[in-house]
């Protein structure tokens, strides 16, 4: 009968599911931030100012840049909410590493009025960036609204609405006083849609849309300066033993050291390699990384399977990464 096929149909679906187990980590800071001390934010640049940098390939800004042309820049108003926002950025940005504990933040002023005097920069690296684009358009939208009449009545009717989409790239760069060079360079864009507004004066700026995304963005920048946390999944590899499947409940459950000794004993005992290999990833996601490459490496050894060698890099990179925040961590 259908209904008999229907329940066919889920029992092959649940049957098919993935089991996946989830790792909590903790990365260190993307940036080698235990060769630096102290750090300024540089002002985030507008549109136009950034139509007179090299980005690319340069740093987006030198201290030249920054303040040998400064007067003439401040006379440059745009009427579209640049200037709030990349002063807004730039002040949530230092706002954020000053919370930091990993490096000092000495405020740009400082920074300027050392330039101005000849003296050298009193501070290791510079973070500077800008807006490579913010542009607009104004969307007609129809929409049903219910309303009622004099008898109080619901009726449905169409009615004219306005929203606004805003487009927006930022770019942001880590600059090496000393050597110049540019240690960190990334792009990010977004698309904005404004709320539904019925008359255009309503619609906001640009520039004022854009600032719901200010705080992504600074949280995107930060992974360069402090360590952060990070969840991913690991997916257990599937055998139709009945005893593998008794291991895999194991891991559904979250008994996660039960699950892998089950999955150890069954690789003893019948070799399969589904089951080291699950017993790898369990003990990766327990923490016991070191463990896990051991267990991908001798799964590898024993096989010449290349899912086993995938597997032993990654925890290799694991190890790799946990080294570096433990380097960074001491800096506390």
């Amino acid at each position: 009968s259908r209904l008999c096929l229907l329940a066919f149909s889920l029992v092959l679906l649940l049957t098919a599911c993935e089991t996946s187990v989830p790792v909590s980590v903790t990365r260190p800071a993307e940036l080698d931030i235990t060769s630096a001390e102290k750090i300024a934010v540089l002002p985030f640049l507008t549109t136009r100012m950034m139509n007179y940098t090299s980005y690319e390939t340069d740093p987006v800004a030198t201290f030249d840049y920054y303040w040998k042309e400064k007067d003439s820049f401040l006379a440059w108003q745009l009427g579209d909410g640049e200037n709030e926002f990349v002063t807004k950025l730039t002040s949530e940005l230092e706002r954020a590493l000053t919370k930091s504990e990993y490096l000092t933040v000495i405020d740009s002023s400082t920074v300027e009025d050392a330039y101005r005097r000849g003296k050298k920069p009193p501070i290791d690296w510079y973070v500077t960036g800008g807006i490579t684009e913010l542009t607009s358009e104004v969307n007609e939208i129809e929409k049903e609204v219910e309303h009622k009449d004099k008898e109080g009545n619901k009726r449905k009717v169409k009615e004219r609405f306005l929203e606004e989409k805003v487009y927006l790239s930022l770019v942001y760069q880590v600059v090496d006083v000393n050597t110049k060079q540019v240690l960190a360079d990334t792009e990010w864009s977004y698309e904005i849609t404004s709320d539904e507004v019925k008359d255009k004066k309503d619609l906001p700026l640009p520039g004022e849309l854009a600032q719901t995304k200010i705080k992504d963005f600074v949280t995107r920048v930060m992974k360069e300066f402090e360590p952060y946390e990070e969840t991913y999944s690991l997916t257990l590899l599937k055998h139709d033993d009945k005893s593998m499947k008794e291991a895999e409940k194991l891991a559904k459950k979250g008994k996660l050291a039960q699950a892998k000794t089950s999955y150890m004993q069954l690789y003893r005992t019948t070799g399969y390699f589904e089951a080291a290999y699950n017993a790898g990833l369990i003990s990766q996601a327990m923490g016991n990384i070191k463990e896990a490459y051991n267990i991908f490496n001798s799964l590898y050894k024993d096989t010449g399977d290349s899912r086993a060698v995938k597997a032993a890099n990654a925890a290799a990179a694991e190890l790799r990464s946990s080294e570096k925040l433990n380097n960074q961590t001491k800096l506390r």
